[in-house]
């Protein structure tokens, strides 16, 4: 893997920046935790400029570089988090939990297992347009949606992307389950709730969020991954304040 010469996005100070790698001869990308006020928000805004600014090799479309008119990941499992519930229901005007997740999620319970994804029919997400090929409410799409991109990428940024997915799913899980401690019966689709209550999913730290500004990265990722995110390898920040100096910025 190389990093040597590469431009990266983000502005100089940003909390989150995204690097250019090379693996296996074709270009993807590495994350970098510049704060620890860093968000999940300034994640999800770097690699959203990285996908329309840096060079990275598409493995299922290599003529595009936005992912607006490829809807290849929209067919496949999407998992949801409760900060994307909060901001679908918001786009759709449904601020009903259990009536969004009957109509827009899948709910499949597995034993004390649950599984809350995005519904999906025989053309794909319950939110692709498939004459257009894209996202209907393509600004409030999912963490899981905004963050694949069909590239190369470090062991680090694949790991903050999981972390950051399942445990934004965990509680959205302990969110659907509060509602069902009530009197109201639990959206299922599939299996049976077998006993499970919102106390057998302890809170995380997207409880009580609403957008993923308000999510720390610190707070989710564990001390490893954390000190894995933050560190820069041997050399890096002098070629960068190099190269920043040879660009006059």
């Amino acid at each position: 893997m190389d990093t040597k010469g590469a431009d990266t996005t983000g502005s100089e100070g940003a909390r989150v920046t995204v690097r250019p790698m090379r693996a296996g001869g074709e270009n993807g990308y590495d994350i970098v935790v510049n704060s620890q006020w860093a968000t999940a928000g300034d994640y999800i805004e770097a690699l959203n400029q990285a996908v329309l600014e840096l060079p990275l090799d598409r493995g299922r479309d290599r003529g595009l570089r936005s992912c607006r008119g490829c809807d290849l990941c929209c067919r496949e499992r999407l998992p949801i988090t409760s900060v994307d519930v909060r901001i679908l229901m918001d786009a759709t005007g449904e601020r009903d939990l259990y009536r969004f997740l009957g109509r827009y999620a899948q709910v499949v319970v597995n034993g004390r297992t649950v599984d809350i994804t995005m519904a999906r029919d025989a053309e794909g997400c319950a939110f692709l347009d498939p004459r257009m090929r894209q996202c209907r409410e393509y600004d409030s799409r999912p963490l899981a949606c905004q963050t694949f991109i069909c590239c190369p990428l470090t062991r680090r940024a694949e790991s903050l992307r999981d972390i950051l997915i399942n445990t934004g799913e965990d509680e959205l899980v302990r969110w659907w389950l509060s509602e069902a401690d009530g009197e109201r019966r639990p959206v299922i689709h599939e299996g049976s709730l077998a006993g499970l209550s919102g106390m057998d999913v302890p809170a995380t730290p997207y409880s009580g969020r609403e957008g993923y500004h308000q999510v720390l990265l610190k707070e989710v990722c564990p001390a490893e991954l954390w000190n894995e995110l933050r560190a820069e390898r041997p050399g890096e920040r002098d070629r960068r304040k190099a190269g920043s100096r040879r660009r006059g910025r």
